[in-house]
């Protein structure tokens, strides 16, 4: 059974730099979010 594929790009330097900053925008909103749910959580044992 195959769960899943894998495939190789090539970006140029631009699109690597770009890729890079669009990873750290989406990690970066991520952690905000989980703090969110964190506060909310233990200050009012609410789930959001």
């Amino acid at each position: 059974m195959q769960l899943t594929k894998k495939y190789k790009v090539h970006p140029t330097e631009l699109q690597k730099d770009m890729l890079w900053e669009l990873s750290n925008a989406c990690t970066y909103l991520y952690n905000i979010a989980l703090s969110e749910r964190k506060d909310t959580w233990k200050n009012d044992k609410k789930s959001i």
